[in-house]
């Protein structure tokens, strides 16, 4: 038997998604002052992806925004609650992707393993070529096989990651095996010279990322959340569930089950522009 990822189309028209600050601001260690003072409510938004954090700048972590909530792996060294799971409504952010609740996803995908697990790469490189557009994704996924990372320290003074990345990865990479997870994430293919503008609005997300080792002809980037059990449906995600927020790491992370709501990006707007 084969190993079928299923796109159906909906009649939803292209989205015009969203975003506050900025990835380049997490990457570069900045936490610009209009944003420090700043709180934003999860419940304004359907689902988002980045940095926050529930608490302080000093937690600022890898974070998600799912069901009227903010999940957030809080940085904060010397609290009790360091590298744990911390969850809100409300949350300060240098960084953002959203997805607006008056979006409506373009395509649903389904995917159950048959004989063997299908690669996150081929998740992706299927999406793109069925869809054929800048997207986002939500995906609630069982992984066979999931490598993942978050960073250990919050990238708010000026040491930027990739040039002091012992320091923001001082915990290691993992790699764990049936993984019930919420994966929010964002592709596109940045030599399409058609996709030119939606790919410039995208840099306030997408970078190259010099740890996911693995060749790959789309730019891709994408949060997690882990969960203590496998729920029916997204709507059913709550706090009790949720485990950790973690980076995916393309190489090695395999499904097992899988189903998406995708998002065909047709703009972006700033949230929050200073």
């Amino acid at each position: 038997m084969g190993n079928g990822l299923i796109l159906t189309r909906t009649e939803a028209p292209t989205s015009i998604l969203a975003y506050i600050g900025s990835v380049n601001n997490v990457l570069a260690a900045r936490f610009p002052p209009e944003l420090t003072a700043q709180r934003f409510n999860a419940s304004d938004y359907a689902f988002g992806f980045e940095i926050a954090s529930t608490d302080y700048e000093d937690a600022l972590g890898e974070a998600i925004l799912l069901n009227n909530y903010c999940y957030a792996t809080s940085t904060e060294y010397d609290s009790a609650h360091y590298y744990q799971l911390r969850t809100a409504q409300d949350f300060i952010t240098s960084g953002m992707f959203i997805i607006p609740r008056d979006c409506q996803a373009g395509w649903i995908a389904h995917y159950i393993t048959q004989d063997h697990p299908l690669s996150f790469a081929d998740f992706y490189l299927q999406l793109y070529q069925k869809v054929l557009t800048p997207m986002a994704f939500v995906a609630l996924v069982e992984f066979e096989n999931l490598h993942s990372i978050a960073i250990a320290r919050p990238p708010i003074d000026g040491r930027a990651i990739f040039d002091h990345s012992d320091y923001y990865y001082s915990i290691p990479a993992t790699k764990q095996r049936a993984v019930p997870a919420v994966v929010i994430g964002v592709l596109t293919d940045y030599s399409n010279p058609s996709f030119a503008a939606v790919n410039k609005q995208l840099e306030a997300v997408l970078y190259n990322n010099p740890m996911d080792t693995r060749s790959f002809p789309l730019t891709h980037h994408a949060h997690l959340l882990t969960l203590k059990m496998l729920p029916s449906s997204l709507l059913e995600v709550s706090p009790a569930m949720a485990d950790k927020v973690r980076h995916l790491f393309l190489e090695e992370s395999q499904i097992r089950s899988l189903y998406a709501e995708i998002y065909p990006i047709h703009a972006l707007k700033n949230l929050f522009p200073f």
